[in-house]
């Protein structure tokens, strides 16, 4: 390990997700759906606070 790496100051990872719709980067993301593959791991949709629905009605 070099002196350099040990030194200087790494920045903090982001925090949040692309908006599925808008594709605007949002720091309160919230799930909105989940698609299922057949080959490795599913993929989670967020949404940004405008495009998320919300809670469904008479539930």
């Amino acid at each position: 390990m070099t002196r350099g790496a040990l030194t200087t100051e790494s920045t903090p990872a982001m925090s949040g997700a692309l908006c599925f719709r808008c594709g605007q980067w949002t720091d309160t993301p919230e799930e909105v759906g989940y698609i299922e593959r057949m080959s490795g791991p599913g993929v989670v949709l967020y949404g940004c606070p405008g495009h998320a629905r919300g809670p469904e009605q008479g539930a």
